[in-house]
């Protein structure tokens, strides 16, 4: 089973990056903050539960020649955070959901080694 919101209260998202392993500031939602005013992007992070598991993905939008442009975070290292272990079937769920058939580019940035 898999839901999703897109408004994620900013207090609930530093409390997953807080508790989530490998976070750094380039995860929170000052940095999300600071791309949307400074280069014009839009925040449009989601908060995902799969399976009773809340997953962060945070998202910035930027309109680029008529399509809606998603990336995991300009500037920055990011992907999703949980606070527990990812199976690929579930993030291949969430990055599905996000989807819809509908036509766009996402670019997700991970760090270096990561799995």
């Amino acid at each position: 089973q898999l839901r999703w919101i897109e408004e994620v209260p900013p207090s609930h998202w530093e409390e997953i990056v807080k508790e989530a392993e490998g976070c750094c500031f380039f995860h929170t939602p000052a940095w999300a903050h600071i791309v949307e005013k400074t280069y014009g992007y839009r925040t449009a992070t989601r908060l995902f539960e799969i399976d009773g598991t809340q997953v962060l993905l945070p998202m910035m939008e930027e309109p680029l020649h008529g399509i809606r442009v998603y990336h995991s975070m300009p500037f920055g290292y990011w992907g999703n955070i949980s606070r527990e272990d990812l199976t690929a079937d579930r993030v291949y769920a969430i990055v599905e959901s996000v989807i819809q058939g509908r036509t766009f580019q996402f670019t997700l940035n991970c760090p270096p080694f990561f799995d």
